[in-house]
């Protein structure tokens, strides 16, 4: 919720309408020149723009934490009711799983 919010606050900063009404505004109130101005909005501009690149990434990285959690909560759930319902089965299953080399072979079984 605080990433999607920063998320969108950094795009609002990052825009260039946002900058240029900013330096127009200190421009009148304070009568400072354009000339310093256009330096530090264009730095402002891309301070925001990596600000935003990265709550992207942190946001893409926990969805992928998540279905990744979810997987190996399910994956775990189905072998243990493969387990109870017939342990030769699920012996056979593992057993697969290693020859294949895929993830999460060694799931414990209590």
């Amino acid at each position: 919720m605080i990433d999607q919010l920063i998320l969108k606050l950094a795009i609002w900063y990052s825009s260039p309408v946002f900058v240029s009404g900013l330096g127009y505004y200190i421009n009148e109130k304070y009568g400072v020149s354009n000339l310093i101005l256009a330096p530090i909005a264009a730095l402002f501009m891309v301070y925001s723009f990596k600000m935003f690149l990265i709550v992207w990434q942190q946001i893409a990285e926990k969805k992928r934490q998540r279905t990744i959690e979810k997987y190996r909560t399910s994956n775990y759930k189905q072998l243990k009711k493969m387990f109870i319902a017939n342990p030769q089965e699920a012996a056979f299953f593992i057993k697969v799983r290693d020859t294949n080399n895929m993830s999460g072979s060694h799931v414990q079984l209590n």
